[in-house]
């Protein structure tokens, strides 16, 4: 019975941590991209055009890392204190977290390095397909929801969602995303999201554009 109520409490306690996330800041940047990696490590998105070679891991960490300086940056990255679940959000003036095309540039030996050549095209057709059904609206971008493997089922991307979806009804602001997984699509409709498209890679997997008006309405 002490097993059980000690689950209960450490259940809680993370639920807890998820609800009430902190602002990314340096020190927290590699357990926030750790924990996202861990949480999209099977998404058929990133399979489909990170390298499939033995730097696959490596190659996801870094790709995550990058995404929370960024929305760090945007002031968007969010973590639970105990590093189970992450959210990271951009605000309407970030371009949707968005590189531009010098950016790209500069990005390239980066990108190389997550894809292999092989692979390349692949990550700039899935840039430009996102580009191309981005909404035009402002609303506040949700790139990465997050919960790490051993943590899932117990309701960190709910409260870490919630804590996010709430700020933004206050502020009279939209919320879109990218579904990457048809059967999460359930999951964020819950929290008012709806299905707005289809994103079909060449060959490839589909993702779900959802938008969420204010108040999920």
């Amino acid at each position: 019975m002490s097993d059980a109520n000690g689950d209960m409490d450490a259940a809680y306690a993370a639920r807890a941590a998820a609800a009430n996330p902190q602002l990314v800041t340096e020190d927290m940047v590699t357990q926030t991209a750790q924990c996202a990696a861990s949480a999209f490590l099977d998404d058929p998105v990133l399979t489909w055009f990170l390298r499939d070679d033995k730097h696959f891991a490596t190659a996801l960490f870094h790709l995550m890392e990058t995404n929370t300086r960024r929305s760090m940056a945007s002031g968007g990255a969010y973590v639970a204190s105990d590093g189970k679940c992450t959210s990271l959000w951009f605000p309407p003036d970030s371009n949707g977290g968005s590189a531009s095309i010098m950016e790209q540039l500069k990005l390239m030996p980066r990108f190389l390095g997550l894809t292999g050549w092989s692979r390349i095209g692949r990550l700039f057709k899935l840039i430009s397909l996102m580009e191309k059904n981005h909404p035009h609206e402002p609303h506040q971008y949700l790139q990465v929801l997050g919960v790490e493997q051993d943590s899932q089922g117990m309701g960190l991307g709910s409260s870490i969602l919630s804590y996010s979806l709430t700020k933004n009804d206050a502020e009279g602001m939209p919320s879109y995303l990218e579904n990457s997984k048809e059967k999460n699509t359930p999951f964020y409709e819950r929290h008012g999201f709806k299905i707005i498209g289809e994103i079909n890679m060449p060959n490839g997997p589909t993702m779900w554009p959802m938008w969420r008006n204010v108040g999920g309405a």
